[in-house]
């Protein structure tokens, strides 16, 4: 292919992603899977006309790492922080956290009654399939009531870094002790104290930045931040979130920034944002399409195995949700999606760790079931009230000191 017929593929693929997109939206369907779909019809039509199959497995991290940073930092610009959305907040972090956890450990276990390996293996790739991925839950969840719809949101953004978290807790521990997790909690309060502090310097050049081109040259400053972090193995994924969320809010804060055009280059951000995500996203999701064999999707084992993870996913979170929630677990049991973070930490494993189970298409299998029973939750709950989320985890105190009338800081 010559540069103009190349030209010619990318736009007509970035015309047809949009289209899906306004379908999508019109029938309240994950674009994703749409995209998803289109790739592998293009595999297919590429492999009936004898037309060139090209890999493209070495871009799939690359284009995976960018759009889960660009998801995460445009769910946080749409997330405004209240003393009343405190107990919200925490609740989503608790039920991230135990949702993980117990899905990881019920997942590794299954895992290893099937291949036989070592558990510390199979916690290992048990993990991907234990994150919710907030790139496919957060623009799936715009017509749930608005609590629910932040909580989708915050879940699965916490869910993202916890997931990274402990993916690289596993790659760098081998053996389970008292000191492991200790190191683990003093690395968590350090990325804490980090994100903030990073969300200041970045917050406060922003304000300073006069050059008429700064939006992305902020998107890259997150890029390397998060690479860095990547290094040191410190899931600085945080930083976006908690950058967002201060820039979503930083009215509050502005007398002490004194950030004149703060609307306007908000408003401004949040479209590059938005429109850099959709173009990352677009890529990304067709290549996958593209690179799945339709023929291991079809095979016994693939469906058996997808089963039992699919099972375990829904199980697991229906019984925390069940013991933890003092609402309705409705429709949160149901949205609880697997995509690029989990394509994203399939990749990102040791080939020497891989199981030779785990595979694309157990992938494929895993992402289209729980994307599907996510459709359940979206049309149970857009025509849902809005109910008020709980946690027995969270004390009660915080009910009566943050439900005072907010004032700014």
């Amino acid at each position: 292919m010559n540069v103009y017929e190349i030209l010619e593929v990318l736009s007509l693929l970035i015309i047809l992603s949009y289209i899906l997109d306004l379908i999508a939206h019109k029938i309240n369907f994950p674009s994703v899977l749409l995209l998803i779909g289109t790739g592998v019809i293009i595999k297919l039509v590429c492999n009936y006309f004898n037309f060139p199959i090209y890999d493209f497995s070495d871009i799939i991290p690359v284009l995976g790492t960018i759009g889960l940073i660009l998801i995460v930092f445009e769910g946080a610009l749409d997330l405004e922080i209240s003393k009343k959305k405190i107990r919200l907040t925490l609740w989503a972090f608790f039920a991230a956290l135990g949702v993980l956890v117990i899905t990881n450990l019920v997942l590794a276990m299954l895992f290893q009654i099937v291949t036989i390996e070592s558990f510390y293996k199979c916690l290992l790739n048990a993990l991907p399939f234990s994150v919710i991925s907030s790139a496919i839950a957060i623009p799936s969840v715009t017509k749930l009531a608005e609590e629910s719809k932040e909580f989708i949101i915050f879940e699965s953004s916490f869910s993202d870094i916890l997931g990274i978290v402990f993916f690289n807790f596993l790659i760098s521990t081998t053996t389970f002790e008292a000191s492991s997790f200790v190191k683990l909690g003093a690395d968590m309060l350090l990325l804490v104290f980090l994100a903030v502090v990073c969300s200041l310097i970045l917050a406060f050049v922003l304000s300073r930045l006069r050059h008429s081109v700064k939006f992305f040259l902020i998107i890259a400053i997150l890029i390397f931040v998060f690479a860095t972090g990547k290094i040191f193995h410190l899931s600085t994924l945080l930083v976006i979130l908690v950058f967002g969320l201060m820039l979503k809010n930083l009215s509050k804060f502005n007398k002490y920034f004194k950030y004149e055009g703060y609307k306007e280059d908000f408003k401004n951000l949040h479209m590059v944002t938005y429109e850099s995500t959709f173009l990352v996203k677009t890529f990304f999701f067709l290549i996958f399409g593209y690179i799945i064999d339709l023929n291991e999707l079809a095979n016994w084992t693939v469906f058996k195995n997808g089963i039992m993870i699919f099972t375990g996913i829904l199980f697991c979170r229906f019984l925390f949700l069940y013991v933890f929630s003092r609402k309705s677990i409705f429709p949160e049991l149901f949205i609880s999606p697997r995509g690029l973070i989990t394509i994203l930490l399939y990749f990102m494993l040791p080939e020497e760790l891989k199981l030779p189970e785990v595979n694309m298409a157990l992938l494929m299998f895993v992402i289209l079931s729980t994307n599907v029973t996510m459709l359940i939750g979206i049309f149970a709950g857009s025509k849902a009230p809005i109910e008020e989320f709980d946690s027995v985890l969270i004390n009660e105190s915080f009910e009566t000191s943050w439900d005072k009338e907010e004032t700014d800081v």
